[in-house]
């Protein structure tokens, strides 16, 4: 999507590498395992929209980050070329999703 003061905001959604019950401990793992010596960056587990949990990795410059989130069964990730976390956390709360149709 092209965000008016963002920029490119890229929005994915698909169904999540793991099983669903299992979510959340992976993205704890993930977070885990981060470095924050390393040239990979941080992440860390937090919640978004009304206390889901979501993954935020974060460019060891703080200039980039992605969110990655569970909602109704579907992982949706946002990111961008120059979009820091605030910012991402930002455009997450802002979303309209629509309700999966089973």
């Amino acid at each position: 999507m092209d965000h008016p003061s963002l920029g490119l905001v890229v929005v994915i959604e698909h169904f999540p590498d793991v099983p669903v019950e299992d979510y959340e401990a992976a993205a704890q793992r993930v977070a885990d395992a981060d470095d924050p010596g390393t040239e990979d960056g941080t992440g860390r587990v937090t919640t978004v929209r009304g206390g889901k949990p979501a993954l935020v990795t974060v460019s060891p410059d703080g200039s980039r980050s992605t969110i990655f989130w569970l909602e109704d069964g579907v992982e949706f990730v946002v990111r961008g070329p120059d979009l820091n976390e605030s910012e991402a956390l930002g455009v997450i709360e802002s979303l309209e999703l629509s309700p999966v149709a089973a």
